[in-house]
């Protein structure tokens, strides 16, 4: 959600979906944002080659806040879902299996 807001400019748009069956819940994070390159997408995931972009507004980043978020999320079972299109936005989903 913070990096939603990170990278979707002014009067852009943030929204969420859930959605859960017998087997898994999901939790969707949709922007209007800049969007990421889709060679880039597997960086944000990696240490070794942390992807950190300016926000809209010159925000600074790390680069490592996916990272860990993708590895509490791996620890239980589940992933994070990218799709993301440069200046159309992205939609990161958590599928978390349920227990």
């Amino acid at each position: 959600m913070h990096n939603a807001i990170k990278f979707t400019k002014e009067n852009g748009e943030i929204s969420f979906e859930a959605e859960q069956n017998e087997l898994e819940s999901r939790i969707s994070v949709i922007d209007t944002g800049i969007g990421i390159e889709k060679d880039k997408i597997e960086q944000v995931f990696k240490y070794k080659r942390r992807y950190s972009v300016m926000g809209t507004n010159n925000e600074s980043g790390n680069g490592i806040g996916l990272i860990l978020c993708n590895e509490i999320i791996q620890k239980m079972g589940g992933k994070i879902e990218v799709e993301s299109e440069p200046n159309i936005g992205s939609r990161f989903t958590i599928v978390i299996p349920k227990v």
